[in-house]
């Protein structure tokens, strides 16, 4: 069986060579950029807020364990490291303004599961993981009853209505919901803005963004990735010397991309040991360690 997230997915379509760096050779960069290094620590601060709630406590018990959760994390943190560190405090504000904002929400919403993983079948002897960051029951209004699934994003910018018709997570997460047997009415991105902004309301920072594909569009994106994960999957049993490790070599797919010193260096033909002990390590994936030993 082969386990196959959304994540790897896009990787795949983005670069065969991206995918081959961080699915074939298992590799990552050991220091995340500033934006990804926000979003594991907010996911995690989320996720304790958000188990508290779960276990009945109220909203200021939750939101002062969320803070003894977040101190820990700082004291862990190389204090040399200024950059890390404003962008710590910054969080920290940002977090607190959200607890504020959404202090109803334990009210509203009754917390079935935090981080719960869920899997449903997207190919032969292929199953697709994800780890849904809050699966929440409508207590109030005309969604009363309905379960949710929120995923947490820490963005510059809230995505426009564009924009989340072109992201594929939030049909793969629904789909692979419903196909787990979870009665998913929907999935939003839970939105939190970073953007410095002067005097910001709430409104300016905190957003939850709906689903917005139809039920054919949700059906088509799923079979395209099931489609993808049998590419991979192919590639997988394969012997690898035909693996196709092809570079996209285009701006926007290698702008950001975390490989992109190391892959110009290869394509150079420069010698890039050093470079791989200094800047990358060994990929973790708890995802498939958690589905291999629990399966």
């Amino acid at each position: 069986m082969m386990i196959i997230s959304n994540t790897e997915i896009t990787s795949k379509n983005t670069c065969d060579k991206q995918h081959d760096y961080m699915y074939n050779q298992e590799i990552e960069p050991r220091k995340y950029p500033l934006h990804i290094q926000r979003g594991t620590i907010g996911h995690e601060v989320l996720a304790q807020y958000y188990s508290y709630l779960k276990d009945n406590l109220n909203h200021t018990a939750a939101r002062d364990f969320a803070q003894d959760h977040f101190v820990l994390l700082v004291t862990q943190s190389d204090p040399n490291d200024t950059e890390r560190t404003i962008m710590l405090g910054e969080l920290w504000t940002t977090l607190m303004q959200y607890f504020d904002f959404y202090q109803d929400d334990s009210t509203k919403y009754k917390i079935l599961d935090v981080e719960q993983l869920i899997t449903a079948e997207i190919g032969p002897d292929i199953t697709f993981g994800l780890y849904a960051d809050v699966i929440v029951e409508h207590l109030t209004g005309q969604y009363r009853g309905s379960v949710d699934i929120w995923d947490h994003k820490f963005v510059t910018n809230f995505k426009s209505p564009e924009d989340l018709r072109l992201d594929a997570q939030q049909p793969k997460y629904i789909k692979a919901a419903q196909l787990s047997g979870l009665p998913v009415r929907a999935v939003e991105f839970n939105q939190i803005r970073h953007r410095k902004m002067k005097n910001p309301s709430p409104s300016d920072l905190f957003r939850r963004a709906p689903l917005l594909s139809s039920k054919t569009m949700i059906e088509n994106i799923w079979k395209e990735a099931g489609e993808t994960a049998t590419d991979i999957y192919l590639d997988k049993i394969a012997d690898t010397q035909f693996l196709s490790t092809r570079r996209t070599l285009s701006y926007s797919a290698c702008k950001f991309c975390f490989f992109k010193d190391l892959c110009m260096a290869e394509l150079g033909e420069e010698p890039t040991e050093i470079m791989r002990q200094v800047q990358y390590q060994k990929r973790k994936r708890p995802l498939k360690d958690w589905m291999l030993t629990n399966g």
